[in-house]
């Protein structure tokens, strides 16, 4: 039973289906499920208010949040999950899927085998002091995807997971840097934790491996991460972790806002203000300065120290050089006036890309898909029950639905990307899917699909999308 990205509510009162709270039955799988998204993060950063995270740690420090709750992960993901998986049809392959490695005198040994893993070669490296790392577990533990599945909701954008698990007396993985905001939830057991400033400064585009442990100076913060507890850091944070004789350590890993930063969106954005913009100034579709590529590049910048250029050759000349410069600088505040197609066009670029890499939402049972899918929205059944008045609908997961209308030779069409196709055990590992798509001729539809993503998740009155009533477009999206 696929879980509908539309539905309906009317004709007799009911609750919203995604209106939750935090029940503790079931598995976690189903409390995650029960979760609004920002209940879900709510609970990562528990007992902190998610406001106070966001004012004061988010992209600035790292946090420590110890807990004194060594069952508050209890279950989440175990060593018996990952043993489940290395001896299933699909197992897990050396590098794309686990890697086992030690540090000694602060170099990593990576001690993989080649092709499928096996339980006993993973046993028996974990028991000769190798730290075990598996690739993205949420393809096939069911509680860690429902739980990045909320949060991709709240975000707005992709989450992936690591699991780590190092014996007692061991170093694990050397000091690296990641590219992306880590959170840490120590499942069982102890780690000890020492981190360092980013050398290159703070959020870097790019992770790094590359660091002599003894040049790293005076740690930023040293701590022991213990079940229950959670470590925060923003991504540069350079990172590396050990245990002690006493117990090992089982951590999960999960992070996010890998490339979700200005420079990306306006490596998207800029282009399309370019496009934008020779279309309607001519400015830009000037022709450029006879050789003027005499004056630039690297050899021809101006230097206090370097021999002056022939002030005699006009085309080498500074005037020359600044001349163009200016009209640069010109043509690129030119460019403002067009932001708002431009980062329309951004947006609906990487919105169609997270949509189509992120994970489907959870499939319920087929009773509960049917109670929460709500009544159909047909001319019939709306007369049955006494009128449009009576019946509000709206996209069920609005960040699993990407509406966008493009010109296609010459003529409009409307395209509603969803994730309700995507398959959970690529999540993290396909570079560029193609994001399932339900494609409408014209753009007769596009103002009632654009008035449901304004208001959600608020409901909307069928009444309010206009007459006559786009029933055949509604009955569509029900089934």
């Amino acid at each position: 039973q696929a879980w509908p990205f539309f539905e309906t509510v009317g004709f007799v009162p009911m609750a919203s289906p995604l209106e939750s709270t935090m029940g503790e039955g079931g598995s976690w799988a189903e409390r995650f499920q029960r979760m609004s998204p920002t209940e879900a993060f709510a609970w990562v950063v528990s007992p902190m208010s998610v406001e106070t995270f966001f004012a004061e740690y988010w992209e600035k420090k790292p946090l420590h949040i110890a807990r004194a709750a060594p069952s508050y992960y209890e279950g989440l993901l175990t060593p018996d999950m990952v043993t489940a998986q290395l001896r299933s049809p699909a197992g897990l392959a050396y590098e794309k899927d686990i890697n086992l490695a030690r540090r000694v005198d602060g170099k990593q040994i990576m001690q993989n085998g080649s092709g499928r893993a096996s339980v006993a070669k993973v046993s028996d490296a974990i028991s000769n002091g190798c730290s075990e790392h598996v690739v993205h577990p949420q393809r096939f533990v069911p509680s860690i995807a429902a739980l990045l599945s909320r949060l991709e909701a709240y975000f707005g954008c992709l989450w992936g997971s690591n699991s780590f698990r190092t014996p007692s007396s061991s170093g694990g993985f050397k000091a690296h840097h990641d590219e992306v905001e880590v959170f840490m939830l120590q499942l069982t057991g102890a780690k000890h934790w020492t981190l360092h400033t980013c050398p290159s400064g703070p959020l870097p585009r790019t992770y790094c491996w590359e660091y002599r442990e003894g040049s790293l100076g005076k740690p930023a913060m040293e701590l022991l991460l213990q079940a229950g507890d959670l470590l925060y850091f923003p991504r540069g944070t350079v990172h590396r972790g050990s245990t002690g004789p006493e117990v090992g350590s089982h951590h999960l890993t999960i992070s996010t806002y890998q490339r979700m930063n200005w420079a990306e969106f306006l490596s998207k954005a800029l282009p399309a203000a370019v496009e934008c913009a020779a279309t309607k100034d001519a400015r830009f579709r000037a022709g450029l300065p006879l050789r003027c590529l005499q004056s630039l590049g690297e050899c021809h910048r101006p230097s206090s120290e370097g021999p002056k250029p022939d002030l005699h050759d006009e085309d080498r000349s500074e005037d020359a050089r600044a001349n163009f410069c200016a009209t640069f600088v010109e043509l690129v505040r030119g460019l403002c006036v067009h932001t708002d197609a431009a980062v329309d066009t951004a947006g609906d670029f990487l919105a169609a890309q997270f949509v189509a890499r992120r994970l489907p939402p959870p499939t319920p049972g087929a009773e509960v898909a049917r109670n929460q899918h709500g009544p159909r929205p047909s001319l019939k059944s709306t007369r049955k029950h006494g009128g449009a008045g009576m019946l509000q609908v709206r996209w069920k997961d609005p960040g699993a639905v990407r509406v966008v209308v493009e010109v296609r030779d010459g003529q409009p069409e409307t395209q509603v990307y969803h994730s309700l196709e995507n398959n959970v055990s690529a999540h993290g590992l396909e570079a560029e899917p193609e994001p399932a798509c339900l494609v409408l001729e014209g753009d007769e539809s596009a103002p009632v699909l654009q008035l449901l993503s304004g208001r959600s998740p608020c409901w909307v009155g069928a009444a309010d999308l206009g007459e006559p009533l786009p029933w055949e477009l509604l009955e569509g999206l029900w089934e």
